[in-house]
């Protein structure tokens, strides 16, 4: 076999994948609700966190980018803690046994919740890891930033409305 057919096969079936149905991601106008298990065992509703403003951060283990993006959101939820940014960090169609030992030996304190059928993911629009979605006190979608400048300049403006 052709050594560039496995490389072309395997990037069509990612690709396939994580287009999910959607046809565009979800940029803007109210955030679409979820409720998803946490690692701790507990559910988490967006809706719930209506007044504060969510960081969504859609991840998977395998994702390299995924790493430096989780370390960064864990110190800049920290920073913005007192001005009521959350962050979840929504695993996207994996075991929890490997999401907890991803977990665990990378420090992490963040919320993790498990999207384990990938549908909040697919409401969502995520076509791409990892894909933060900054959503307002409002619950409306803010912004969809794209490097962790963007984030903290998202943050800053709505921690100041």
């Amino acid at each position: 076999m052709n050594r560039y057919v496995l490389p072309v096969v395997f990037t069509l079936i990612v690709t396939i994948t994580w287009s999910g149905c959607s046809s565009r991601p979800a940029t803007s106008g109210p955030a679409p609700d979820f409720t998803l298990e946490g690692l701790d065992g507990s559910m988490v509703a967006l809706s719930s966190l209506k007044g504060q403003i969510v960081i969504l951060d859609f991840w998977t283990t395998w994702c390299d980018p995924c790493v430096e993006g989780l370390e960064h959101l864990q110190q800049v939820s920290g920073d913005y803690a007192d001005q009521g940014v959350v962050a979840l960090a929504i695993n996207v169609e994996e075991g929890r046994d490997e999401v907890v030992k991803f977990v665990q030996d990378h420090g992490l304190t963040l919320r993790i919740l498990l999207d384990t059928d990938g549908d909040v993911a697919d409401a969502y629009g995520v076509q791409g890891i990892p894909h933060k979605v900054v959503v307002d006190q409002e619950g409306v979608i803010h912004s969809i930033p794209l490097g962790s400048a963007d984030l903290e300049d998202a943050l800053r403006q709505l921690s100041k409305e």
